[in-house]
């Protein structure tokens, strides 16, 4: 279903999964950009910046940022051999460089108090689980989500990181979940949100997903629990490099992973490559198109399916409203079939009845067979129609 005739084609069963609880967006440093936070590359590019530091002198971290380089967009690299390089094997410097690269991170990643929060609102309003309870999983470090339910709810929403995080399909899986770890937030009403130790470099990517591998444990059990949705990520984002290839190993030995779906942006005419890339990941892609970096294409349409998760009877009628007034001859296929998606749902015959459009629709309607489904007849439409020739 599009929400939005720009937007991507969302498939019906993911929004049958999201209407009874049972998907999990999994949120990326993209959603933060209308933010005005940077992705992972400008993170890297500014933490350089304030440490007065110059990648081009240094062949390794160059060709993590040059766009052609070796290593290019392996911004976990290039972070390890920053701090490596700058740390040398002091042990105790070593520990004092670490923590001034987190903390150039964490003045980077401090959001303007203006920030535009709806996309993060939206997402975690559409991500809730068939008790209503709200979780959702980002690699961000921010706390961007926790100010949004915030600034909406006036309360704090619940939140965790890294190994302190609930395990999936408990009752104490709700709230933002920060898998990479979290900064701390000082705005008043959430100062409890303390910084916790973060995913930032190689070795630390490292040690989450192959040593210690406990970020690898929480991905799998995720996924046998929810249907993922993946948003605000590119198939060779740092973090979904370590996490696919986290689920990619373990759905071979495991049959009972659901599936996953990733939100990918793509350029007019690349739509096949870009697919064919999240497929080999083994992630179903819902493609939409940028104009220039904009990808307000994708955020409009996740606003409005949070509008029509809210009541989606009241929207499908809306929606129906517009369709139903014109003559079916007068409408392109793919309108017709549209109006055909909106009226397979248990609803039908009630919005039939309250709309009660022109009885031509009616042979149109049966090609389509809308009316195969046991819920759906015609009846109270065909009684509304009745009464108006009566009239």
């Amino acid at each position: 279903m599009r929400f939005l005739p720009h937007g991507p084609d969302i498939p019906d069963e993911l929004i049958t999964a999201q209407e009874k609880g049972q998907i999990i967006f999994v949120c990326g440093a993209g959603v933060s950009c209308a933010a005005r936070l940077p992705l992972f590359k400008g993170l890297v590019e500014r933490v350089y910046e304030k440490l007065g530091e110059d990648w081009n002198l240094h062949p390794a971290e160059r060709e993590g940022m040059r766009e052609n380089g070796v290593l290019k967009g392996q911004y976990d690299r290039v972070l390890r051999s920053l701090e490596r390089r700058l740390a040398a094997s002091d042990t105790a410097r070593n520990r004092s460089m670490r923590d001034r690269i987190r903390a150039a991170v964490r003045d980077v990643l401090t959001p303007p108090d203006d920030a535009n929060l709806a996309n993060h609102l939206a997402l975690l309003k559409l991500s809730r689980d068939a008790e209503d309870r709200v979780r959702l999983l980002t690699t961000n470090f921010d706390t961007l989500f926790e100010r949004a339910w915030f600034g909406d709810h006036r309360a704090p929403i619940e939140s965790y990181a890294g190994l302190a995080m609930p395990q999936p399909k408990t009752a104490r899986c709700t709230g933002v979940l920060h898998l990479h770890g979290r900064l701390g937030d000082s705005w008043p009403g959430l100062n409890n949100y303390l910084e916790t130790d973060l995913v930032l470099t190689s070795a630390e990517f490292g040690d989450a997903y192959l040593r210690a591998g406990w970020a690898s444990r929480y991905v799998y059990d995720l996924v046998r629990a929810y249907t993922v949705v993946l948003v605000g990520y590119q198939a060779e984002d740092p973090p979904m490099r370590y996490l696919l290839e986290a689920l990619e190993a373990d759905r071979e030995r495991f049959p009972d992973l659901q599936k996953v779906y990733a939100f990918a942006s793509c350029e007019l005419g690349e739509e096949k490559l870009e697919g064919a890339l999240w497929r080999a990941k083994a992630v179903e892609p819902i493609l939409y198109s940028t104009n220039d970096d904009d990808h307000s294409s994708l955020y409009d349409s996740v606003r409005e399916w949070q509008r029509y998760a809210e009541d989606p009877t009241a929207w499908r009628r809306e929606q129906l409203r517009v369709v139903l007034n014109e003559s079916p001859g007068s409408l392109p296929d793919a309108r017709i079939q549209e109006c055909a998606a909106l009226l397979a749902h248990g609803d039908a015959s009630q919005l039939l009845g309250e709309l009660s459009p022109k009885a031509e629709w009616l042979p149109v309607l049966l090609e389509k067979r809308v009316f195969d489904r046991e819920d759906t007849r015609p009846g109270d439409w065909i009684a509304t129609r009745s009464g108006h020739a009566r009239d």
